[in-house]
């Protein structure tokens, strides 16, 4: 399932909003799409980081497990779950944008809903 991350915010001397690099950390809460449990804790991901999917030769930007029905999510790039932090859609936020909805990011998800988002440096 694909999910547009996106942002509202009013612009006062700044001129753009910017991810930088691939290490940047994408800070985000899920809710499992089994049994609808709800992280407690933030969990961040970048582009840079890949871990290896268990069971498969691909790799993901954010392999975890459900805590209530132990079903695996991932978040990540791999070949039999395609699931990925999808970089074309990382943009800036621009002063013309400033108090409109503008998509950042998107995600693909398997197993999981992104449901908060926590910006930080």
């Amino acid at each position: 399932m694909k999910t547009c991350l996106q942002m509202k915010a009013s612009l006062e001397n700044v001129t753009n909003l910017v991810p930088t690099g691939d290490d940047f950390r994408w800070y985000l809460k899920f809710k499992c799409n089994n049994c609808g449990e709800e992280s407690d804790k933030w969990i961040y991901l970048s582009l840079e980081e890949k871990f290896p999917m268990k069971g498969s030769k691909g790799e993901a930007h954010l392999v975890s497990k459900c805590k209530m029905c132990s079903r695996d999510c991932s978040v990540g790039n791999g070949q039999r779950v395609i699931t990925h932090i999808i970089p074309e859609m990382i943009t800036q936020y621009t002063s013309d944008d400033s108090n409109s909805f503008k998509t950042i990011c998107g995600f693909d998800c398997r197993g999981v809903s992104v449901i908060d988002f926590s910006p930080r440096v």
